[in-house]
């Protein structure tokens, strides 16, 4: 998460004067950041605590001592999971009505899911 903040931090910071091109919007701040970790995922920061959560789940799956004690941990486990989905879709919304018009964000997100890169259910036609 660290990581995507400092990219994301670092892309919003840099200016024109980083560039030679005059049409050069002399701010990132209102542009999508598609650097770094960011071209692989829209929320990267939802993504890592999904898999910091789901991490310490099997990690301590193993030590309950019933089945109970298993569907409370799944129960747990599925309901942090639905919050981070929600939370990322609803910034989802916020990022498409920023971003819609930029032809690089829509096929961004035509080609990754809510957390992470989408994959190729039907094989791809040969050229």
């Amino acid at each position: 998460e660290s990581i995507a903040d400092a990219q994301k931090a670092s892309f919003k910071a840099r200016s024109a004067d980083a560039f030679d091109d005059d049409d050069y919007d002399s701010s990132n701040r209102k542009k999508w950041c598609n650097e770094g970790i960011w071209k692989y995922s829209t929320h990267p920061n939802y993504l890592g605590e999904s898999i910091f959560w789901i991490g310490t789940y099997l990690g301590g799956i193993g030590a309950t001592e019933n089945v109970m004690q298993r569907l409370i941990s799944s129960v747990g486990l599925a309901g942090i999971l639905s919050v981070m989905k929600s939370s990322a879709g609803r910034l989802s919304a916020s990022q498409w009505k920023n971003y819609k018009d930029d032809p690089e964000f829509v096929r961004f997100r035509e080609a990754t899911s809510i957390l992470g890169p989408k994959y190729a259910t039907t094989p791809l036609s040969m050229a």
